[in-house]
């Protein structure tokens, strides 16, 4: 076997380990007949209605000053995110899962999402399945790549193969798409996921040519990126505000202040034991390198972000 096929075998059992995921631009094909394809039509968001012209009364008097709503001790409510994990094969929920996302629930648009990203990848047919099992087969056996490991891995690309088989190409293919248009609409699920899949400096990190057009929708996506993570960061998403914390790191050339006030509230919001001492060891860290003004304007932002959080009222959890 050549090196370069040993390479990519190697990636193909790393991705079925579970090391990372990713999603080659190969034609998803079965044995039987291909289905139909697939257009999604994406439900757009309702305009608000115009507010009702009324005049305005004239005021004798000067108006009373609004009193201001202390929210720093009103409890959370801690939400989740909708299941991703579904029964049986894909294919058999697709239709209702379609219907739903048009419609504009977004709960099914965000699983639907997950879902169909999980299908990248996959072996094409069961005769492909069968030349995957043969290369792993043949793999040698290392530190890395032990017998127990490769068996796993195995499993898993049949496990996936039957999973997503009866899924259109052209309809796996849009799974960003219905992830992004998700995210727009609101769903604080799918902007957290959305942040997750997406990096705001990956343009700038990889030597790669870029079109004209790419480089308009890299700026979209960074667009989108910056503003998915301050809003789930604001609904009390912990895994969006560990991410606010990673970005503004100082080695990054970002904005330390920013990233120790969003530790600093992890802290105050965090019921995890392991999670409090992760960022407890990052503040000690960046308090290290800033100066006592930089630290006394993190705690004053820390406070301003909790208190955005407490009035809106919820918390997502790890």
């Amino acid at each position: 076997m050549k090196k370069q096929q040993l390479t990519v075998l190697a990636l193909v059992i790393l991705a079925s380990l579970g090391y990372f995921t990713f999603a080659p631009k190969t034609d998803q094909a079965t044995e039987s007949e291909q289905p139909k394809p697939v257009q999604i039509k994406h439900p757009k968001a309702k305009p608000e209605p115009a507010p009702e012209q009324t005049p305005k009364p004239k005021l004798t008097t000067k108006a009373a000053p609004k009193e201001k709503v202390d929210h720093s001790n009103q409890p959370l409510i801690e939400k989740t995110f909708p299941e991703t994990e579904l029964q049986g094969g894909l294919a058999q929920h697709l239709d209702d899962l379609i219907q739903r996302y048009e419609n504009g629930d977004l709960d099914a648009g965000y699983v639907l999402a997950v879902n169909l990203s999980r299908c990248h990848g996959v072996s094409e047919s069961k005769s492909d399945l069968a030349k995957g099992f043969e290369n792993v087969d043949k793999m040698e056996r290392t530190e890395i790549f032990t017998e127990d490991r490769l068996t796993q891995a195995k499993q898993k690309m049949s496990d996936r193969y039957y999973y997503c088989e009866g899924v259109p190409k052209e309809l796996i293919d849009q799974d960003f798409e219905i992830l992004q248009n998700t995210a727009e609409l609101g769903s604080i699920a799918a902007q957290t996921q959305f942040v997750s899949i997406t990096s705001p400096t990956y343009p700038e990190k990889i030597d790669y040519p870029f079109t004209e057009e790419e480089i308009q929708q890299l700026a979209v996506i960074r667009e989108q990126f910056y503003r998915f993570i301050e809003n789930t960061a604001h609904q009390g998403s912990l895994h969006a505000m560990l991410k606010m914390v990673t970005i503004n790191k100082p080695h990054l050339g970002n904005n330390p202040v920013k990233s120790l006030a969003y530790n600093l509230a992890i802290l105050d919001l965090t019921n995890s034991d392991h999670m409090y001492e992760m960022c407890t060891n990052i503040s000690e860290r960046l308090m290290a390198k800033m100066t006592p003004e930089q630290i006394s304007q993190a705690r004053d932002k820390s406070k301003e972000i909790i208190g955005i959080i407490r009035q809106n009222g919820t918390i997502y959890r790890f």
